[in-house]
Parts: structure tokens; C-alpha cells; sequence
């Protein structure tokens, strides 16, 4: 196999492309459950990174080699995911082994994992900078500056590249700015890749399973609907005979979605509040790779306008940023007018560089996806901004500094 990679800095100099990648029959282990309460230090909640609807995620200890638990601050730091199955079986141990042995700079490593009476663990490699999501819409964290957001990008493509093209095309079901994690250079890597199809509580999927007779909820998580693909809820199969055996659909923390960009139709009922009575049954979308181009078409304005794709807080207009911006996008309106102001004394913001990235996105959020670019496109587009926004620095350091000019 052939194993490239590459030191991206904070500003962007590396050259490498790093898209290159290995499946590797690398030291996989399995853990018990004793093991890993050791290695958290009894699941302790000071040792909390984060929660959310698949699980609760703990940072813990190993050795560096074996992989065998360590004490609390001792050895080599990992994390170590706790997923929330509910009765429901989580992802398959072949498919966990496989995925652990995926090997790309812009993947995090799965290290093992753990299942035990019902008990499912994931264990990875710590990611030290946390994720993007956080560096955007957390004003504590460090301001991320336009060339290092490009950077940043163009490798979270590099590695949806590779997870493309392995033999079980590992995919999103909604690829988003938390699942892009960053190194202490401030390298993308991937997380919580290859899941899409596990159960609902198990992973990224927004869908309960339901069956005839059942009387089910279908919960959308509100941070994640801005991304799914409109044609994947569109394409699910309307089950007429159900209709009347799943009798609610749950809007998550009393969201009102916009249904009619999803594709099912949902009747509000006040008396019900939050619930409302579904009209039109919608059980299974058809996922392509497609659909993560959709997510990453979120995740690049995002990028661009440091905005949730989904805020409630927001003007009523102004709640959903995809349909926000398309204007601007197109031209009809002042693109500069919703870039993220924090980078107003950034480094220049080549009209070029801004045209084409709003372009670029505005093609990863077409609702078909086959007008939608291939992941290969859409890397090759992102190289190609990524070597103007450099050069257009370069220039500018240069007719800076004079001393540079004489030499340049």
C-alpha cells in the first residue's frame, strides 16, 4: 500500500495532498467493559468531552503500543464513545473491524472497541483541537482564520474521498461541521465515518425503524436536519397501509421544520404540541454518496458566513441558511454581506476565491443529487481555491515588505 501524508500548519503550507490511504491488518483490540472503566477513570464526568443523541463520549487513557488501559493521565490519551443502543442492536462487529482498519491522514483512527451485554464502546484516537464546529460558533475558542478554514475543508474532502472509494463506500447520513475534528496543526480528520446505516440511536441516523403495527416516534435531531440530503427523505418509500399504524412524528425541542424541502407532510395539531399526525409515511431514504455532498455544501457556507446551518434564534426569514443565502450565492445580492465579520481584518478576500467557493457550494446543495459534483470534483475544485487564496498571500507579503520584492 501506499501511505502519503503530509504536516499542514494552522496556515495552510502544506503541499501534500494527502488523499492517498491504507486498509491496513493493523492492532485492533477489543476491550471489556472493566478495561475501559479503567481507562476513564469509572466513566468519571469530569472525563466528558461531549453528548449528544448516539452517546456520551469520554476521554481516556492507553498504552501507546498494546493498547491496554492505562491509568487516568498515563500513557497515550484516546476517547472513547459510549453509544446509546436502547434495545437496539448497534453497528455490526465486521463492519466496526473494518472501518478500524481504514488508515488516512484525515480519518481519526479507531483503535477497538467493546461489546458486552448490550454495551457498545467505541475507543479513537484524541483529537486535540476539538471540532469545527466548536472553533465557529464557540467565541471562546480560537478565531480560525479564512485560510485555515479552507485548509481545513480541503482535507475533510480528502478523507470523504478515500471513505468513498473504500469497498463499503463508508458514508454520512448527514455530514456536518462535528464531525470534522482538528489536530493540534489544525488538520481535518474525520469522525464517526461508516455508521450511516446503523440503528437509530446508535449512530448519525435521524430514522426510527418502524414496522406495521407499530406506534412510533421519528425524532429529528435539530443540529443535524440542515444537512441531511432533501432528496433522501424525499426518496423514501410512502407506505400507504401504515399510514394509520404510526400515528405521530415528533419535531425535536419544537423545531419547526420546514417539511415540504424533506419531502414528507406533517398536519400540526395544537392540542398535541410538539407531535403533529403524520399524513405521509416515510420510513427509509435512499442514501448515495451524494447525499454527504449535500452535507458538505452545509458545512461550506458555514464556513463561509460563520452561521449555523439551522438557528432558531435567528430572524424568521434567516433560520434556514441554505435557503437564506441562495441569493447571495447567485450574485443577485452582495456576497460580501454575509461573510463571517470576524474575518474583516483577515487576510484579502480574493472576489475570485469567494465566487468560486459560493459556486462550489451552491452546486453540492442542488436537490438532485445528480446534478450534485463527485467527491473527486469537488476536491479538485477546492485545490484549485486553495492555490489562488496561497498565491494571492504570497503577493501580498511581498508588496509588503520591500526587502522581499528585491529578492522576489
Amino acid at each position: 500500500y501506499i501511505y502519503a501524508s503530509g504536516n499542514g500548519a494552522r496556515n495552510g503550507t502544506s503541499n501534500s495532498r494527502m488523499s492517498s490511504g491504507q486498509v491496513v491488518a493493523q492492532n485492533f483490540r477489543v476491550f471489556s467493559f472493566t478495561e475501559l472503566r479503567r481507562a476513564t477513570g469509572n466513566f468519571g464526568s469530569n472525563l466528558v468531552l461531549g453528548e449528544g443523541g448516539s452517546g456520551t463520549v469520554f476521554k481516556g487513557w492507553v498504552h501507546e503500543k498494546t493498547y491496554a488501559p492505562s491509568q487516568v493521565g498515563v500513557g497515550m490519551a484516546v476517547t472513547v464513545k459510549k453509544l446509546n443502543l436502547n434495545g437496539h442492536v448497534g453497528p455490526k462487529e465486521a463492519k466496526v473491524k473494518f472501518m478500524g482498519k481504514l488508515r488516512h491522514p484525515n480519518l481519526v483512527k479507531l483503535l477497538g472497541y467493546c461489546l458486552e451485554d448490550k454495551i457498545f464502546l467505541l475507543v479513537s484516537e484524541y483529537v486535540q483541537k476539538g471540532s469545527l464546529e466548536h472553533h465557529l460558533f464557540n467565541h471562546n475558542a480560537d478565531l480560525l482564520p479564512w485560510i485555515t478554514r479552507l485548509n481545513i475543508v480541503r482535507g475533510a474532502v480528502r478523507g470523504l474521498s478515500f471513505l468513498h472509494r473504500t469497498k463499503e463506500q463508508a458514508m454520512y447520513r448527514s455530514f456536518k461541521a462535528s464531525d470534522i475534528l482538528l489536530d493540534m496543526d489544525f488538520n481535518a480528520k474525520l469522525s464517526d465515518f461508516g455508521f450511516a446505516n446503523s440503528s437509530p440511536t446508535s449512530g448519525p441516523s435521524i430514522f426510527s425503524t418502524l414496522t406495521e403495527g407499530d406506534k412510533g416516534y421519528i425524532n429529528f435531531p435539530r443540529k443535524d436536519v440542515g444537512y441531511v440530503d432533501p432528496e433522501y427523505m424525499a426518496t423514501v418509500p410512502k407506505l400507504e397501509p401504515l399510514l394509520n399504524k404510526c400515528q405521530k412524528i415528533m419535531v425535536y425541542d419544537g423545531v419547526p421544520l420546514d417539511f415540504d424541502r424533506f419531502g414528507p407532510t406533517m398536519h400540526h395539531d395544537d392540542d398535541i404540541g410538539k407531535s403533529g399526525k403524520l399524513t405521509t409515511l416515510n420510513l427509509a431514504g435512499h442514501l448515495t454518496m451524494k447525499s454527504d455532498i449535500y452535507g458538505f455544501g452545509a458545512t461550506l457556507l458555514e464556513i463561509l458566513t460563520g452561521l449555523r446551518v439551522l438557528d432558531m434564534d435567528r430572524p424568521n426569514g434567516e433560520l434556514d441558511l441554505v435557503k437564506y443565502v441562495r441569493s447571495f450565492l447567485t450574485g443577485k445580492r452582495n456576497l460580501r454581506s454575509i461573510l463571517d465579520q470576524r474575518l474583516e481584518h483577515d487576510c484579502p478576500l480574493e472576489d475570485e476565491v469567494l465566487s468560486a467557493v459560493a459556486a462550489l457550494a451552491l452546486k453540492c446543495l442542488e436537490d438532485y443529487p445528480r446534478n450534485r459534483p463527485r467527491v473527486e470534483e469537488v476536491l479538485e475544485t477546492l485545490e484549485q481555491i486553495y492555490a489562488i487564496q496561497t498565491k494571492s498571500m504570497k503577493s501580498t507579503t511581498i508588496a509588503q515588505h520591500p526587502t522581499l520584492q528585491s529578492q522576489a
